[in-house]
């Protein structure tokens, strides 16, 4: 994000210049900010559920000021009960919203929120 004159300015969304050079398929090469890549996407795997991890990220550090690397969680089964602790008793967030973030960064993408707009939907009436 760049801000142009006070407006936040989104210039890298990882898989756009995918877009822009072929037509992104389901099976694609990584591509994008290893930051905010899904986890399906270290194999070259993409779906809608995708750009709802990439955009849930974003939006987390945003609210936050913190890069969820900072939060510490563990890569296990205790990782989504970990986030929404981290997120309600650490950082003031109401069990609605950490719910909302954990669906959208869940692990496997079928587990996952599958509609940005729904999903963001969701995260304003949260918070």
């Amino acid at each position: 994000l760049l801000l142009d004159g006070g407006k936040p300015v989104v210039i890298d969304f990882g898989t756009s210049a995918l877009h822009m050079q072929a037509p992104l398929s389901e099976y694609s090469r990584p591509a994008g900010s290893v930051q905010y890549m899904a986890p399906e996407q270290l194999l070259g795997r993409y779906s809608r559920a995708t750009d709802v991890y990439a955009f849930a990220l974003l939006s987390l550090e945003i609210l936050t000021g913190l890069r969820y690397a900072e939060l510490q969680l563990p890569f296990d089964d205790g990782w989504e009960p970990a986030l929404i602790h981290a997120l309600v008793d650490d950082l003031g967030f109401s069990g609605t919203g950490a719910a909302v973030f954990a669906q959208a960064l869940r692990f496997d993408p079928q587990q996952r929120a599958q509609d940005l707009a729904a999903w963001h939907a969701r995260l304003e009436s949260a918070l």
